[in-house]
């Protein structure tokens, strides 16, 4: 997955449903809402949020850098950070 296969920005459902199936598979998870963050789900400890980053990173060819890393605590701060890098 490459940049170049990031949907378009008027495609923000879409962007919105790959964050959440990523987040899903590495917080096995059935259901996440649009609405989840960091704080709500216990299992979303330090080591997932790095498994998180990295499965981010490799699905949609961008670098999370230390200055933009703590923003990725949300399904929406997510979907936003993405946007903006791509």
């Amino acid at each position: 997955m490459i940049k170049d296969s990031l949907p378009k920005k008027g495609s923000l459902l879409h962007l919105t449903d790959r964050v959440k199936e990523i987040l899903k598979n590495e917080l096995n998870l059935e259901v996440l809402e649009d609405t989840a963050k960091q704080e709500d789900y216990p299992e979303w400890d330090s080591l997932t949020y790095l498994r998180i980053v990295a499965a981010l990173e490799s699905e949609f060819g961008i670098q999370i850098t230390p200055d933009n890393i703590n923003k990725f605590n949300s399904v929406l701060n997510i979907v936003e950070e993405i946007q903006k890098n791509s």
